[in-house]
């Protein structure tokens, strides 16, 4: 370490700066050495040893004279945090950046490695979790950056379209009112789809073939003035579509959801008189 500062210091030269394998014996002796290492077949020399003095194939030249970490002594908080500043404040970019597949051969090797590699459970839990150690700001400027990349070269109608693409890989779970009236349509062997997504105007909560779109409405959420102009809009477009709309209020379910279920098998149409409209 001394040696290496004062040669930084006095601005003395590498004692290989300038020679290549071909100029020089000693360089063409190294390239022959590195060039073994990543042969087929070559056995490194700390294959096997290790640096725990208690075993029988401890080797003293893996401690390299150092203590090294304490086995099952984890960090603490500070010195994770001093590490994470030290390495916000180098701001050492990364290897590939402004590298392709198209003119990188080791970034064409990590794509083709990648493609296709399906990752675990515990592997995705891992990813969401490490995104939600970063800092707030940090966070927000990726979702930012991420938006922008993605979406800027969109139309409307096709940013719709994504979000509902990726909100139908979201699981939805019944509300209670959904549920009473689910139980009902089972018991009048009534056919059904739950959460139906029509085209990009809604998600139905039952849609009953051929045409029909049932709406279970709650009596909190959907009396507010904005709920029910977003209702008789999203009824207007399925009709417009060729759909037949029903909508329940909360309190109609869980009073009467016979009756709820006879208004349903009355509107149903006749497979014969329906022309879906695309």
């Amino acid at each position: 370490m001394d040696a290496a500062k004062t040669r930084k210091e006095h601005k003395i030269p590498a004692w290989n700066k300038g020679l290549t394998k071909d100029t020089n014996e000693i360089m063409e002796q190294i390239t022959i050495k590195i060039k073994k290492r990543f042969q087929k077949g070559y056995t490194p020399w700390n294959k096997g040893k290790t640096a725990d003095p208690t075993k029988p194939t401890y080797d003293p030249r893996l401690r390299k004279n150092r203590p090294g970490w304490p086995k099952g002594k984890s960090r603490s908080k500070e010195s994770i945090e001093k590490m994470r500043k030290t390495k916000l404040e180098r701001k050492l970019p990364a290897w590939n950046k402004g590298l392709t597949k198209e003119t990188d051969p080791r970034v064409a090797k990590q794509s083709r490695t990648q493609k296709g590699n399906k990752f675990t459970e515990e592997h995705k839990k891992n990813i969401s979790l490490s995104r939600f150690r970063m800092p707030e700001e940090k966070r927000k400027k990726l979702a930012s950056i991420a938006g922008t990349a993605s979406m800027n070269k969109l139309t409307k109608a096709e940013r719709v379209e994504r979000a509902l693409n990726a909100f139908s890989h979201i699981p939805r779970k019944n509300t209670s009112i959904e549920k009473i009236l689910r139980k009902e349509l089972i018991k009048q062997e009534v056919s059904f789809k739950e959460q139906r997504r029509i085209s990009t105007i809604s998600y139905v909560d039952f849609f009953i073939p051929p045409n029909l779109c049932v709406f279970a409405d709650g009596d909190y959420w959907h009396s507010y003035p904005q709920g029910r102009e977003k209702d008789r809009r999203q009824t207007k477009l399925l009709e417009k579509k060729g759909y037949k709309v029903l909508r329940f209020w909360g309190s109609e379910i869980r009073e009467n959801p016979e009756q709820c279920v006879e208004t349903i098998l009355e509107a149903v149409s006749p497979p014969d008189s329906y022309v879906p409209v695309c």
